[in-house]
């Protein structure tokens, strides 16, 4: 079951097998986010809430960070390119392939081809993120979603 992320404290359940071909699956962090309102647009099957250490901007401001994992569409992606300093690209995956999406850059890999993945890892690095950040094959494992 899923929900819908902007229907307040009674939200409305979505199966997860839903779930339309041709949408890409992300984990969105509404904190990284130019405008952490788009996530009432989203249909979430999953959240969670961290603790408070996690880094909320360039200054060092540390708070919770709200994670969805959620569909979008194509034409939905652009809208959620990360803030600028946040610690994360958005990662998207659909079939065999990875979408990194940085406030500057996107990238399209394969998924199953690790040589692919060079440019936007070193994209990320160039930007003063941590390896650990980058780690493409934690995050789509991390989804709990078939390929």
């Amino acid at each position: 079951m899923g929900f819908r992320t902007g229907s307040g404290a009674c939200a409305s359940p979505a199966r997860h097998d839903d779930y339309e071909p041709g949408r890409w699956r992300c984990v969105v962090i509404a904190e990284g986010l130019h405008d952490p309102a788009l996530v009432n647009e989203l249909w979430a099957t999953k959240a969670f809430i961290t603790g408070d250490e996690q880094p909320l901007d360039e200054g060092g401001t540390q708070g919770r960070w709200h994670l969805y994992w959620v569909d979008v569409s194509g034409d939905q992606i652009d809208g959620y390119r990360p803030r600028r300093g946040m610690p994360d690209p958005r990662i998207f995956w659909r079939d065999d392939r990875l979408l990194v999406v940085y406030d500057d850059a996107p990238f399209e890999l394969l998924r199953n081809d690790e040589s692919t993945w060079q440019a936007a890892i070193e994209h990320g690095l160039a930007q003063g993120l941590r390896r650990e950040w980058l780690d493409l094959r934690s995050t789509t494992r991390r989804a709990h979603w078939p390929a």
